[in-house]
C-alpha cells in the first residue's frame, strides 16, 4: 500500500512537471515569495535599529498594515470571482507590493512608513490569497488534486523561504536595509511582468453565465465550480452544475413568475459568511488563532535572536531558512496524504505541535537547540499554511475566489492581532515571554479542534 503511494504521488508530481504552463506560475510565486520572505522577516529589524522605535510601536506598525491587508483582500476577493481572469489581479497586487519596497528603501520616517506601507503592501498583500484561488482553477483546468497541487505549490513559498531570509539578512549585514528593499522591489516588479505575459488565463475553467436574459451574474459565473468533472478536492455532494441538473428526478420547478422557465443557479451570495456551517466557522477562528502565531514568529524571532540570545543576524536568516527547508517535504507529504488521514485531524496535530514548540522556545538558549526546534516549527506550519485553504474552498466550492480571500483576511487578521500580539507583550515583558502567549493561543486553537472538529 505503500508502495502505491508513493508512485501515486511520483506520477501525480511527474504529470504536473510536464505542464509548462506551470514554469510561468513557478516562477510568479517563487519571486514573489522570496520578495515576501525577505520584507517580511526583516521589517522588525528595520524599525528596531534605522527606525529606531520602541517594541510597541512595531507592533502597532505591523498590526495597521495588516488591517489595511484586510480590508484589500476582501475587496480583491469579490472582485476576483467577476473578472475574465485573475492575471491583472495579481499584476496590480505585485506592482504595489514594489512600490511598497521602494518606500520602505527611501524613507526613514516612522509615520510615512506606516502609511505608504499600509497602502501599498496593503493591497499588495493580496496577491497571496489570489494565488490561492489561481492555483485552484489552474488545478481543476488540469484535473489535478486540488490538496495535492496547492501543496506543491506552497512548497515553491518554502523554497523561496529558505532563500529569502538569509539572502535578506547577509544583505543588511554586508550592505545595509536598503539593499534588501531595491532587492525585494525587483523581485516584485519581476513578478508582475510575468503575471502580464506568461501565466496562461484559467477563465475558461469557470463556468459562464447563464443566457436567460437577467444579470450576467446570474448564473455560477461568480466562481463557480472550476470544472464540472468533479475535481479530488471537491467534497461528495458539490458536484458541478451539470452533474446536479443530471442527478435532478421529476420535472424542475418553475421560477417565481416564469412558469415553465427553466430554473437557473443562483447567484453566489454577496456575503462571504453565507452558508457556513458552525464547524467551517470554527476552523475559521481556529486558523485565525494560527496564524496569529505565525505572524507573532515571523515578527519576534529575529528580535529573539539578535538582543535577548545575543546571536548574530546571520543565525535568524538561518533559523527562517531551515523551518522552510523542513516544510516542503512535510507539506508534500501531508498535501499527499491528506485525504487518508483526515484534514481536520492534520490541522488538529499542527495546534497540537505548536503549542510545544512555543512552549519550549522561552527555555532555550543554545543554538544547536533552536536549530533543533525548527523540525516541529516546519511540522505545524507546514499544515497550517496549506491545509485550511483546502477545507474553506471544499466548503464554498462555488465560490472559490471568496473561500481563498477568507483566508487571505483571516491571514491578515492573524497579522493584525500578531502585531498587537507582540508589540504589547515585548514591551513590558520583553521577547521571550511573547513565546508564551504563542503557546496559549495555540492551546486554545487545539481544544476548538478537538471539542469541535471532526473529519471531512
Amino acid at each position: 500500500m505503500h508502495t502505491t503511494t508513493t508512485a501515486t504521488a511520483r506520477t501525480r508530481v511527474a504529470g504536473v512537471l510536464k505542464d509548462g504552463a506551470l514554469n510561468s506560475l513557478i516562477g510568479v510565486t517563487g519571486m514573489v515569495g522570496v520578495a515576501g520572505a525577505m520584507v517580511v522577516t526583516s521589517t522588525s529589524l528595520f524599525l528596531s535599529d534605522a527606525v529606531r522605535v520602541s517594541p510597541l510601536m512595531i507592533g502597532l506598525f505591523f498590526a495597521a498594515r495588516a488591517a489595511s491587508e484586510i480590508l484589500s483582500d476582501l475587496v480583491v476577493g469579490a472582485l476576483s470571482d467577476r473578472m475574465s481572469s485573475r492575471r491583472s489581479l495579481l499584476a496590480l497586487c505585485a506592482a504595489c507590493s514594489a512600490a511598497g519596497a521602494v518606500a520602505y528603501l527611501l524613507l526613514r520616517d516612522y509615520y510615512a512608513l506606516l502609511v505608504t506601507g499600509a497602502l501599498f503592501f496593503g493591497i499588495g498583500g493580496a496577491v497571496f490569497s489570489q494565488l490561492f484561488a489561481y492555483t485552484r482553477e489552474f488545478a481543476d483546468s488540469r484535473g489535478t488534486d486540488a490538496a495535492f497541487f496547492n501543496s506543491a505549490l506552497r512548497s515553491v513559498t518554502s523554497v523561496a523561504w529558505i532563500v529569502g531570509p538569509p539572502f535578506g539578512f547577509y544583505l543588511i549585514s554586508s550592505r545595509g536595509f536598503s539593499s534588501l528593499f531595491f532587492a525585494a522591489a525587483v523581485f516584485y516588479l519581476l513578478s508582475a511582468v510575468l503575471c502580464v505575459l506568461a501565466l496562461p488565463d484559467t477563465a475558461t475553467a469557470r463556468p459562464g453565465p447563464v443566457a436567460d436574459g437577467g444579470p450576467a451574474n446570474d448564473g455560477t459565473a461568480d466562481g463557480g465550480p472550476a470544472n464540472d468533472g468533479g475535481a479530488e478536492g471537491v467534497p461528495e455532494g458539490a458536484a458541478g452544475p451539470r452533474k446536479a441538473e443530471t442527478a435532478q428526478t421529476g420535472p424542475p420547478k418553475a421560477a417565481p413568475g416564469k412558469t415553465g422557465a427553466a430554473p437557473t443557479a443562483p447567484a453566489p451570495p454577496r456575503n462571504a459568511f453565507s452558508g457556513l456551517t458552525p464547524r467551517v466557522r470554527s476552523l475559521m477562528a481556529v486558523i485565525v488563532l494560527m496564524l496569529t502565531v505565525n505572524s507573532v514568529y515571523q515578527i519576534n524571532i529575529a528580535l529573539f535572536v539578535t538582543k535577548d540570545l545575543g546571536l548574530g543576524k546571520g543565525f535568524a536568516g538561518l533559523l527562517l531558512g531551515l523551518a522552510a527547508a523542513l516544510e516542503i517535504p512535510l507539506m508534500i507529504y501531508t498535501g499527499a496524504r491528506a485525504e487518508r488521514i483526515g484534514k481536520w485531524r492534520l490541522v488538529t496535530v499542527a495546534a497540537v505541535c505548536a503549542t510545544l514548540f512555543f512552549a519550549a522556545l522561552p527555555f532555550t538558549e543554545s543554538p544547536v537547540v533552536l536549530l533543533l526546534l525548527q523540525l516541529p516549527n516546519a511540522l505545524w506550519t507546514a499544515i497550517v499554511l496549506s491545509i485550511p485553504v483546502i477545507i474553506l474552498q471544499n466548503a464554498m466550492s462555488d465560490r472559490i475566489g471568496a473561500a481563498s480571500a477568507l483566508y487571505g483576511a483571516s491571514f491578515k487578521a492573524g497579522s493584525f492581532l500578531g502585531g498587537m500580539t507582540a508589540g504589547a507583550v515585548a514591551q513590558w515583558l520583553g521577547f521571550t515571554h511573547v513565546f508564551w502567549a504563542c503557546a496559549a493561543l495555540s492551546a486554545v486553537a487545539a481544544l476548538l479542534l478537538v471539542t469541535g472538529g471532526r473529519d471531512e
